[in-house]
């Protein structure tokens, strides 16, 4: 009797395990267990842990809430409640019966951030007249060689050219007759780099083909064109806008601090077609009066301060975080005629996970009948339309695809919001958003925008 009572509890032990061990390795287990160890959530929101895919497995396991103050609450995973109502950082424990350890997460939940979504067209003027460094051009001498004697000399792209031999530059076409005149000799050349200022002398060659002296430079004028606002903060009145860095030909992001942003209308459009962009063709309304500052030109776009507020007739929306966006419908704010801002609709595609910054978040397709026959899809100049899902900024077109001009690529919000973010707390300000971690903003790379 002894023998077979034991041999029952073993059994029943091995049985257990197994059950339990198949509930462990099943797919709604392994659904659970490949959650993300991180996640954000504002105050108040409920969990998000995908339900879905665990499907009944949730009414076995529970969740333990360990709050950084050392208190610790238990809940069912199978309730949906909301158990998060204050900031702060948490950690989940997820068991199985109470017993087995299947995940943690760690939970980091912030305030709601509520910014003024944009659509508004901007024109985007380059700190000092003068015209820009975009790139090198070889030159072929009289020896057959292919020398730059600007690149020998240090002048990198992205420098701008204020002066030529103490004469202040107005345009490019200036600039050119100076260099041809004077750089045989030597031309005393007034550059802006990275918010100092300082001269280089460059001594031209004579090209073979022209018989012009030249320095191999490509330049263009410092006025950085139209663009889109994507947001602003009616408090600290921070704004971002275009989604991508201001760049060079050479994609080398150009010197904006210290430059400024204008009001700016549409009174045309050149539609995409495939393998060649289209553009809103604008103007500025008053180049004299500055809508804002620019202090900061990234890979999210530009940054700085409004000097005054604008009109918005849009309500302040959240800020969505990247795991928040969602492949379905959305809709876009921007301008096709005058000032008007309206919304189209538009799909989000695909989301591709981001845990750290990057430029290339969403990809987007237009489909709003009326966009399309204006503008063929995405041009230049809808850098920075806000893009919205579920009441959420969620994102801001950047890019369009050359032999699509329907889709594109779109950049989460809330890495736009992490400089933003960054912008205030160097000022001085306590920041209005929910970031601090200021190493994540930072990133290298360059990017080809439109």
């Amino acid at each position: 009797m002894t023998r077979w009572c034991y041999g029952f509890n073993h059994l029943t032990k091995l049985l257990l395990v197994l059950i339990i061990a198949g509930l462990c390795l099943s797919p709604q287990a392994r659904n659970l267990i490949m959650l993300p160890e991180e996640q954000k959530i504002t105050v108040g929101q409920s969990l998000n842990l995908n339900l879905s895919k665990i499907g009944h497995l949730s009414d076995a396991i529970d969740i333990r809430v360990r709050h950084a103050s050392g208190q610790t609450e238990k809940y069912k995973l199978s309730v949906p409640e909301t158990i998060i109502t204050e900031p702060g950082k948490i950690k989940l424990d997820l068991r199985l019966f109470n017993i087995i350890p299947l995940k943690q997460i760690s939970l980091e939940v912030m305030p709601e951030t509520k910014v003024f979504p944009g659509g508004h067209s901007i024109g985007v003027v380059l700190p000092e007249s003068g015209v820009v460094v975009t790139g090198y051009s070889q030159i072929l001498n009289a020896k057959g060689q292919r020398v730059c004697p600007a690149k020998d000399v240090d002048i990198r792209p992205g420098d701008i050219i204020l002066e030529i031999n103490g004469e202040k530059i107005l345009n490019e076409k200036q600039a050119a007759r100076l260099i041809s005149a004077h750089s045989a000799k030597g031309a005393e050349l007034r550059i802006l780099r990275g918010g100092k200022k300082f001269s280089i002398i460059v001594k031209g060659e004579q090209c073979s083909l022209n018989n012009e002296h030249r320095i191999g430079l490509y330049i263009r004028n410092a006025a950085a064109g139209i663009g889109t606002l994507t947001f602003f903060h009616p408090v600290t009145r921070v704004y971002g806008a275009l989604g991508h860095a201001i760049t060079g030909d050479g994609m080398n992001q150009l010197e904006v601090n210290g430059g400024r942003i204008v009001m700016a209308g549409i009174h045309g459009i050149q539609p995409g077609e495939k393998g060649k962009p289209g553009e809103k063709i604008g103007f500025f309304m008053s180049e004299e009066e500055s809508t804002g500052t620019i202090v900061n030109n990234t890979q999210f776009g530009i940054f700085g301060f409004l000097d005054q507020p604008i009109a918005n007739k849009m309500k302040p929306l959240p800020v969505a975080f990247a795991h928040q966006v969602k492949p379905g419908k959305a809709e876009i704010l921007t301008v096709v005629k005058n000032n008007e801002i309206e919304s189209f609709s538009i799909t989000i595609e695909r989301v591709f996970s981001q845990r750290k910054p990057d430029n290339k978040g969403m990809i987007i397709r237009v489909n709003d009948p009326r966009l399309l026959a204006i503008t063929g899809g995405i041009i230049q100049g809808m850098s920075g339309s806000p893009i919205i899902q579920n009441g959420r900024l969620v994102g801001a077109i950047t890019h369009v695809f050359v032999n699509d001009p329907t889709r594109g690529y779109g950049v989460m919000a809330e890495w736009m919001l992490l400089e933003a973010d960054y912008l205030v707390s160097q000022k001085g300000a306590r920041a209005p958003f929910f970031f601090g971690k200021v190493s994540l903003l930072k990133m290298k790379g360059r990017i080809i925008n439109y």
